[in-house]
């Protein structure tokens, strides 16, 4: 007995701090955040425009000084649409394979509302939906029960209404902070609310409580995921608002963390390198810019097209071109926002991404100074 539960907490990952936001800045932090914005119904029928808007997001404070991202419907005439909301998302800026993602969520409630915290493939832009994959750490819409939140997973065969997953019930889900957290290894998902495991995905099978079935289609979840907090109105799976929904109505996080294993790795296959980032700056009257230069090649030094190249920038800037695909002779160029101070520019390689490849991260950073 003894020495089988050794051998459990040996095989236990050894979770380590890799990213985090804990939105204690005075505004949202956009080397961290970026944004969706539209109101085309996002393939749900939703109801709301996704804007930048500060009205939609922002940073409150506690009397602690302790700080929070809010993310805020509002009902208002607005475009093509009568609701308003805001959809956070780490896409083109970080994005990891394996790992324990967790947010510490005040999850709304009400008729119509559909908070979530989620992940999406890297690939999306390449191969599309479900076949890039997408995990639901934590959603809630009335339907399925006041206090109640879903975990599932999507991939082909799998998706949409068909996706496997499992609810969970809480007790005063919207009255208090739960903490939602994914561990992702290489042959299994677990899902957990405030430290108790609900849900397991593996290539195999897909456990709900007591119950599992096998997993009705592939396993595609050994790649690049990003993260994505959204408020959205209505749809077809919470339906529309009625006269009991209390607008505006507001999503609080206070955290966001994602902690990995080292000796978690991807599956082997060919690999992506930064080969070079040469940094070079472009003046315009007073003010100048910082251009990053990023050479890609393969694991044998093969210059490699095609290849998405992710980063961001700080120093004096951290806005500017944050994502680029390489030409023919594996390259790719960024530029920085424009200064008009002097002082020191940097930009940081956060994600090479291409099909059927892995990124293989090094000291992948340059800077220049003017």
């Amino acid at each position: 007995m003894l020495a089988a539960a050794a051998n459990l907490l040996a095989q236990k990952p050894n979770w380590q701090p890799v990213w985090a936001d804990e939105f204690n800045e005075s505004s949202i932090d956009g080397s961290n955040w970026t944004y969706d914005t539209g109101g085309g119904g996002w393939g749900n029928n939703e109801l709301q425009y996704y804007t930048s808007r500060s009205a939609n997001s922002y940073i409150d404070h506690d009397s602690s000084g302790n700080g929070f991202l809010v993310i805020q419907a509002l009902k208002e005439p607005y475009r093509n649409r009568s609701y308003t909301s805001a959809r956070l998302k780490t896409q083109g800026l970080h994005n990891w394979t394996y790992g324990r993602i967790e947010a510490s969520i005040k999850v709304p409630n009400g008729q119509g509302v559909w908070p979530a915290f989620w992940m999406l493939g890297s690939n999306f832009t390449d191969v599309g939906w479900p076949a890039c994959g997408e995990i639901d750490i934590m959603e809630h819409v009335v339907p399925i029960g006041v206090n109640t939140i879903r975990g599932s997973a999507h991939a082909p065969k799998y998706s949409g209404a068909d996706s496997v997953n499992c609810d969970t019930t809480l007790t005063d889900l919207s009255g208090r902070f739960h903490v939602f957290a994914l561990e992702w290894e290489p042959a299994e998902m677990r899902y957990y609310v405030d430290g108790v495991e609900y849900f397991s995905v593996t290539p195999q099978t897909a456990t709900c409580g007591t119950s599992q079935a096998a997993l009705p289609g592939p396993w595609i979840f050994d790649h690049p995921f990003f993260i994505i907090l959204n408020l959205a109105i209505g749809g077809g799976w919470p339906g529309s608002p009625d006269a009991t929904t209390a607008l505006p109505v507001q999503m609080w996080v206070d955290y966001v963390r994602v902690y990995q294993d080292p000796n978690l790795q991807p599956p082997p296959g060919p690999t992506l390198k930064v080969a070079n980032i040469a940094m070079s700056t472009v003046s315009n009257g007073p003010s100048w810019q910082a251009v990053a230069t990023v050479t890609v090649t393969d694991g044998n030094g093969v210059l490699t097209s095609g290849v998405t190249v992710s980063g961001a920038w700080s120093g004096l800037i951290n806005v500017g071109v944050t994502q680029q695909t390489t030409d023919a002779n594996g390259v790719a160029v960024l530029n920085s926002g424009r200064v008009r101070q002097s002082g020191t520019i940097k930009f940081t390689v956060t994600n090479l991404t291409k099909t059927g490849y892995s990124y293989v991260p090094g000291q992948d950073s340059g800077q220049i100074t003017k």
